[in-house]
């Protein structure tokens, strides 16, 4: 093999072992610290939330989705969405999805479609359950287990009426049947970032 040869295979080789090397992940659950936070404003949904502020650890960061439904029949029922994954568990690569423990979901609906979700009939209910309580201005919590699976949730759950009428359902679910280390801190965490959930204005109608 010629020195050319040789340098070109050695090239290859290393830019095979950079690749690889960047495709590996942990093995096992990497926790999304939740208590430094930022008041992040979404008008869209018609209120500010105090976000957990992205970890310097990549494999602690978290998801970030907000949707708009207002002009697409994708989810006809709800006009906002916003999607939050935290708790990451990889699987000891990049390239395959992690499975995330904790994930906040904050919705606006119209009051229409809000006494629909009271009734069961409605998108909402495949997050917080068939049968959920009436109006709750304050955190509620319950245990969820999945219809069609083996997985146990606690839900949190906070409702919030706009000025023009519309309501905001935020929430969050933390697997139950698995092991989180420190949970009790998390579940304080979920709470509070739960309670300072607020209309853009301060004001409720």
């Amino acid at each position: 093999m010629s020195i050319l040869s040789r340098h070109f295979l050695f090239v290859v080789l290393t830019i095979l072992s950079l690749a690889v090397a960047g495709c590996c992940a942990p093995n096992g659950l990497v926790k999304t610290p939740l208590n430094d936070r930022k008041c992040v404003s979404y008008p869209s949904l018609g209120i500010t939330i105090d976000l957990p502020k992205q970890s310097k650890d990549i494999y602690a960061c978290y998801t970030l989705q907000l949707y708009d439904f207002t002009k697409s029949e994708a989810v006809p029922d709800v006009k906002f969405d916003l999607v939050a994954c935290m708790h990451p568990v990889w699987f000891g690569s990049m390239l395959v999805e992690p499975d995330y423990l904790l994930v906040f979901h904050v919705s606006r609906v119209s009051s229409k479609e809000y006494n629909k979700f009271l009734i069961g009939d409605q998108y909402l209910n495949g997050i917080y359950g068939d049968k959920p309580e009436p109006f709750k201005e304050a955190v509620v919590q319950y245990e969820m287990k999945e219809k069609h699976g083996e997985r146990q949730f606690l839900v949190f759950r906070k409702d919030i009426k706009l000025p023009d009428g519309d309501i905001v359902v935020a929430g969050a679910r933390l697997r139950k049947n698995v092991y989180i280390p420190n949970k009790e801190d998390d579940l304080k965490a979920i709470v509070e970032i739960l309670n300072f959930v607020k209309p853009l204005d301060g004001k409720t109608e």
